[in-house]
């Protein structure tokens, strides 16, 4: 999904491309609004805990909305070993990659879930048999042509796809660590009430309901925490952002160009600090070898 009219202060959900007119909105992709200003308290909000990334209907999520806690530190709270270390930073690690390539994989199927993600939709490496059985039965129109195919040419398709939604997932999680790191030098931070009370503000715009916001976040395999992580960022982003058009002597439309420069000032500094495991290798980490330049994202 393209986020049109793309605006910086309109990022909640959407990860852009700094530099780039246009968002590309991944990961509950509705592009929405927020808005905030830093504050001189600790700031707050972090990644929680799922099932294994796979939710039961009807089960409630981790700190669900309504529910005090803020969940443990951004990019430590899920299971295994550290694999991405940003000097300076913080480290990712093996669990809270793999929960929010699950995510992302779950909100391209639909951004702002009201119903369970069919089985297949979420990758299931290596043998990929789910995916494989749902390419034979969606969309719909190529549903008599996938039924044809070899299992082979499917399973292949599932693991381009897989692959390329996981190092871009990853290159974004990078960049939430460079984003707080950025804050920190420039002494920008936000209490988690500031957050929580700006998420509470924000999901009303988007759903009818609680109900229909926690359920989203289940059936996406998200927790509230999660959604206080991405507000957080959102929050540093346009703080950021007010910063470099400060400095600049600048307003309007020439604020988003501002901000990208001031970003690509010091993306080659964060890339020389962020060590990727094998394996766990994106544009955003020093051992990429690709062509894809590293950039922040959001």
């Amino acid at each position: 999904m393209i986020c049109e009219g793309f605006d910086m202060d309109k990022l909640w959900r959407c990860f852009a491309v700094v530099g780039v007119v246009a968002g590309v909105c991944l990961l509950l992709s509705a592009c929405g609004g927020s808005s905030g200003s830093s504050a001189d308290t600790a700031s707050g909000g972090a990644a929680g805990t799922t099932n294994g990334g796979k939710p039961e209907q009807g089960q409630a999520p981790a700190d669900s909305p309504g529910t005090s806690g803020q969940g443990q530190a951004f990019g430590q709270s899920l299971g295994g070993k550290p694999v991405i270390r940003v000097a300076g930073s913080g480290s990712l690690t093996e669990g809270t990659v793999d929960h929010w390539v699950k995510v992302e994989e779950a909100t391209n199927f639909e951004s702002n879930p009201k119903h369970p993600i069919p089985a297949g939709a979420v990758a299931d490496p290596p043998s990929f048999k789910q995916c494989i059985a749902w390419m034979r039965s969606y969309p719909p129109e190529l549903v008599a042509k996938r039924r044809r195919e070899p299992a082979a040419r499917l399973k292949k398709e599932c693991e381009t796809n897989h692959r390329a939604v996981r190092a871009h997932t990853i290159s974004v999680l990078i960049s939430f660590l460079w984003f707080e790191a950025e804050a920190a030098k420039k002494g920008i931070t936000f209490a988690e009430s500031v957050v929580r009370k700006e998420l509470e503000r924000f999901w009303p715009g988007v759903f009818k309901t609680r109900e229909e916001f926690k359920n989203s976040l289940i059936y996406a395999g998200e927790t509230y925490a999660d959604e206080l992580q991405r507000m957080k960022i959102d929050l540093i982003s346009q703080a950021l952002e007010d910063r470099a058009a400060k400095a600049a002597g600048v307003s309007g439309e020439q604020k988003l160009r501002a901000y990208g420069l001031s970003l690509r000032s010091v993306t080659d500094e964060w890339v020389r600090k962020t060590s990727c495991s094998s394996g766990f290798v994106a544009p955003n980490c020093r051992e990429y070898k690709g062509a894809e330049p590293p950039e922040f994202r959001i």
